[in-house]
């Protein structure tokens, strides 16, 4: 008789625990890195379908609280840049026939709106 509670319970609190929703829900973005001839490093664009995407292929880049364009070194450092916003990276794709352009997809956990 023991065994058979123990089972019993055991079998209602897992279900329980898997009826719990979570509050968070995974968003997607995508980002693209554009090198400058005249100036030093580059700069990207951060694309997370809320804008128009006339004005993302005019180059929307990313700014800072100042409006100053932000630069980086590197790939990697746009990578460890958008890693400290809370984003991981999930797939690269490459956009052109010698591999020289590249679109990264990133994701992150977000609370759910109600």
């Amino acid at each position: 008789m023991k065994h058979l509670f123990i089972t019993t319970l055991l079998f209602f609190m897992t279900a329980f625990v898997m009826a719990q929703q979570t509050n968070t829900i995974e968003q997607y973005c995508s980002m693209k890195i554009y090198y400058s001839i005249i100036a030093d490093g580059a700069t990207i664009t951060i694309d997370e379908g809320k804008d128009d995407e006339i004005m993302h292929r005019l180059g929307k880049r990313l700014r800072d609280s100042s409006n100053n364009l932000i630069r980086f070194k590197s790939p990697v450092d746009a990578l460890n840049y958008m890693g400290k916003q809370g984003w991981k990276l999930v797939h690269t794709v490459s956009n052109s026939t010698d591999n020289s352009d590249y679109l990264y997809l990133f994701k992150r956990e977000v609370k759910k709106e109600e």
